[in-house]
């Protein structure tokens, strides 16, 4: 019988057949597999989980399943967030030693961040002038104060019987002056506040030290040429910087 065709050498392929002539099926090529060949996979660390997983047709690997057949997360896939727990499966839970700024990018108008574990990211500190009222993280220190004086003796003068600011930090106080129309009999005005969340309120009064009159709207009667001045504060915390308005309208 003629002698068979000695094997001719060349690179090994995932496909089943000795191309390197050493007597080994598809040896020494990554990530090939018997075609129903199972194994081990994942591992049981942080939010991952260990499974199994099994060599298709075409002699590659099959997703990482868990015993239900659904994917199970495979160390270093996902990236480590701020939220207490261990993202990316590295044994260290929120990074340890991962700096903050790449947990938690510096938010808008924030000087630096906070990550908090289970709470998320937080702002640090605020630019000044900016405030933080709503304590959400995504959106940063987001009211910008006002610049309206906190005192009666130096309350804004206002050219219009209308005037808006808004109340941040929780602590603001706005003071305004407002000179009516002459009157030549008594005639009653109406100091009203407009928008904001719903946490102010004003409180009008002829002379600095003098006796107050508050609410949302309030009454004034006025004879010959008046000034009144007018401080709007919280009454509770707020949680929003929506702007208030002042408007002083004849009855």
């Amino acid at each position: 019988a003629p002698a068979e065709d000695p094997c001719t050498p060349s690179p090994e392929l995932c496909d089943g057949l000795d191309q390197d002539c050493n007597g080994l099926v598809d040896d020494g090529v990554p990530g090939c597999c018997a075609p129903g060949a199972q194994e081990a996979c994942g591992a049981a660390v942080g939010a991952c989980a260990a499974g199994t997983r099994t060599c298709t047709a075409d002699r590659a690997w099959g997703d990482c399943l868990d015993g239900l057949g659904s994917p199970v997360r495979l160390p270093g896939t996902v990236p480590e967030e701020c939220n207490g727990v261990d993202d990316d499966c590295d044994g260290k839970v929120d990074g340890d030693g991962v700096p903050v700024s790449t947990l938690c990018p510096l938010a808008p108008n924030a000087v630096g961040s906070v990550c908090g574990g289970v709470t998320g990211c937080s702002v640090g500190t605020c630019e000044a002038g900016w405030y933080d009222a709503n304590q959400l993280f995504s959106d940063g220190c987001e009211c910008q104060a006002d610049t309206v004086p906190d005192f009666c003796a130096g309350a804004l003068n206002m050219a219009s019987l209308a005037a808006a600011g808004n109340l941040v930090p929780a602590t603001d106080v706005d003071w305004y002056a407002f000179t009516l129309p002459y009157a030549f009999s008594p005639t009653t005005w109406l100091v009203k506040l407009l928008g904001g969340d719903g946490s102010a309120t004003l409180c009008v009064v002829r002379t600095c030290g003098g006796v107050e009159s508050c609410g949302t709207t309030v009454p004034v009667v006025v004879s010959g040429l008046s000034t009144v001045r007018v401080r709007v504060q919280a009454s509770s915390p707020p949680t929003t910087c929506a702007p208030y308005a002042v408007q002083v309208v004849r009855q």
